[in-house]
């Protein structure tokens, strides 16, 4: 029994390993894509540095989005929902992560034009809106702080 055992368990791991296809690129040019540029500070932790760059937010009526992150010429943080399905990957680190659904609460990023809207935050998120394209998001308990502006 064991012998059997130990190759399945070893399949099962391969399995659980292996990786969800990348979404196809995106052509914010093609469709009916609606995008809005600015500025952004994020920290990612109570520990780690403050990273300031430029953000895109582009949403269409089929309820897609993506969010960019950058500062030329790295992409930092690009976060996608399409048909159901959410990805998001850190450039500098070059981990992504996907899944079904609208993503984890704890993925700010993808909440972003909600946020916007003026939707509830997330459990243990807070937002506060400091002007009329501008909104600071926080998660006292982890340190994680976005505060984005919008042009």
């Amino acid at each position: 029994m064991q012998r059997t055992i130990i190759p399945l368990l070893f399949a099962i791991l391969l399995a659980a390993c292996a990786t969800v296809p990348r979404f196809e690129p995106l052509d914010l040019n093609a469709g009916q894509w609606q995008t809005q540029h600015g500025h952004a500070v994020w920290t990612p932790e109570s520990k780690k540095p403050e990273v300031t760059g430029e953000i895109i937010i582009a949403t269409n009526p089929a309820n897609d989005l993506m969010v960019q992150f950058s500062k030329n010429p790295f992409n930092i943080v690009t976060a996608q929902k399409r048909a159901g399905k959410w990805q998001l990957e850190y450039g500098p680190e070059g981990r992504r992560y996907s899944g079904p659904g609208e993503g984890p609460p704890r993925i700010i990023w993808l909440r972003l034009p909600e946020l916007f809207k003026g939707s509830r935050p997330p459990l243990g998120w807070t937002v506060v809106e400091r002007g009329p394209k501008t909104l600071l998001i926080e998660h006292p308990e982890r340190g994680e702080r976005l505060q984005v502006v919008l042009e």
